[in-house]
């Protein structure tokens, strides 16, 4: 409220035409969903029908009161959708984020998937959680309260749709204060699908996702706001923050954007790639920080280093030849002193890691061939990997011998193969849920190749990837 970009509305006239229109839109939907919701929906409409919008004063709570209805309508939305779907088995599906506070252990994946151990990972417990929305990250701040994000993807009927407006999806974050056995639905069915997730503490905490779009939370996830500040319609996958106020974010075609006044304002950061296969630019999957010492990690094995906190970056090789590295795509990073790093992805048997602060690699070897798509690492030498058909592994020795922690190799009664395709996305959804549902099959999603087209048609093909086991 106030502005418009980076020019200041000093006339409260349009202002109030704007809010009267957001809640006029807000109103007709909440007159059409009472019909199937009821009481609550009802409810919500008296709230926001009463609004006052004669002072500037009223204006601005006005607009807080119409963000809290338009989330809990969201989160009314989301109840019902998973009502009225039916759902897949649930298990077996990528792991996507992990992280460990002492023993207590959290990972979560696509169609609601959050494990939980409390014994160091040598045994997880499945969560319940009534929604299909696809997890990429979680966050605990202590041992009790944390958050989970990611997304429903929209579907898609043709490819025309897929290939413009329809691709993407709908931004979902849950919230758990009792160390993950229970969670509650904070923002569902709004935005757009969320990839990143960053807390600087309990209450201050940052999501971005799908064409440049963040959240922001200064209480702990009770209000998520919107801020169009980012300065790019690229999808971010990864964020973080050196404090509240400096931080990160990386995305689509080389994209980094920096902030140094809590995500009012974004900066274009310089980061270009060492390695550009075909024209296309990488995707920057990640970014860590520890200390001044920073990383990025990406498609085509990209590596990016700074020494000085974020103020320069510099691309450090990796000793695999180039045309190897355009079928790597780097997933996850994490730094667990300035020097020591680990960075996993699409490696095959390899785990990357740099006690230099990052001007040199090297590679452990990991007993499994699995896809990874997150690690986990503390400064004492303990190091979780994760990633696909639910795959743990645990090292306790700094990466130097593992232990399996969870996943298994089932027997597969579909197999699927897929180098290069726009339709396949539309075409193998329906193939594989009549399958998953009505058969109860067990299908594996082999995705042969990268596809590097995804750069630029902003990955929905992958993610759907990431969606089957």
């Amino acid at each position: 409220f106030g502005t418009l970009g980076d020019i200041t509305m000093i006339d409260s006239a349009i202002a109030r035409i704007g809010l009267q229109r957001r809640r006029d839109d807000l109103l007709s939907r909440l007159d059409d969903d009472s019909a199937s919701h009821g009481t609550p929906t009802e409810a919500l409409g008296e709230q926001v029908a009463q609004l006052p919008l004669s002072t500037l004063q009223e204006m601005r709570a006005a607009e807080d009161q119409l963000e809290l209805v338009e989330n809990r309508l969201g989160v009314i939305d989301a109840e019902e959708h998973y009502r009225s779907v039916p759902h897949p088995v649930k298990g077996g599906y990528a792991l996507m984020d992990v992280q460990f506070i002492g023993d207590h252990g959290w990972a979560v994946g696509p169609m609601g998937t959050i494990l939980r151990t409390e014994d160091g990972g040598r045994s997880w417990h499945d969560v319940k959680l009534a929604t299909d929305a696809d997890l990429y990250r979680v966050e605990f701040a202590n041992l009790n309260e944390g958050w989970a994000a990611g997304g429903r993807l929209r579907i898609a009927s043709t490819n025309e749709s897929m290939r413009h407006d329809r691709r993407g999806g709908y931004g979902y974050i849950f919230h758990t204060t009792d160390g993950g056995k229970t969670w509650e639905c904070q923002f569902a069915e709004r935005g757009r699908l969320l990839l990143g997730l960053d807390f600087v503490n309990e209450d201050v905490g940052f999501a971005v996702g799908e064409r440049g779009y963040l959240l922001k939370t200064n209480d702990g996830g009770d209000h998520w706001a919107a801020l169009p500040t980012t300065g790019t319609m690229k999808w971010l996958y990864g964020v973080q923050f050196r404090n509240p106020l400096q931080g990160f974010a990386v995305g689509l075609a080389e994209t980094v954007i920096r902030t140094d006044d809590g995500g009012q304002t974004w900066a274009q950061v310089d980061t270009s790639a060492d390695r550009r296969p075909y024209g296309f630019r990488s995707i920057y999957r990640d970014v860590a920080f520890n200390g001044d010492t920073g990383c990025i990690v990406g498609q085509n094995g990209a590596v990016l280093i700074s020494g000085d906190g974020g103020e320069s970056w510099s691309p450090t090789a990796t000793f695999f030849k180039s045309e190897i590295r355009d079928l790597m795509d780097l997933r996850s990073v994490q730094f667990v002193t300035e020097k020591k790093g680990y960075a996993v992805g699409e490696l095959g048997t390899r785990m990357m890691v740099t006690e230099d602060g990052g001007d040199s690699w090297s590679y452990r070897q990991l007993p499994d061939t699995e896809w990874l798509r997150a690690v986990w690492a503390n400064s004492e030498g303990k190091v979780v990997v994760a990633g696909e058909r639910e795959k743990v592994l645990i090292s306790e020795d700094h990466g130097w011998t593992w232990e399996p922690s969870r996943g298994g190799y089932p027997k597969a009664d579909i197999l699927g193969m897929l180098a290069h395709g726009d339709d396949a996305a539309i075409n193998l959804n329906a193939f594989y849920a009549y399958y998953a549902i009505n058969e109860n099959k067990t299908i594996v999603d082999l995705g042969a190749l990268s596809d590097v087209h995804s750069s630029e048609y902003e990955e929905t093909y992958n993610l759907e990837h990431d969606r089957n086991m």
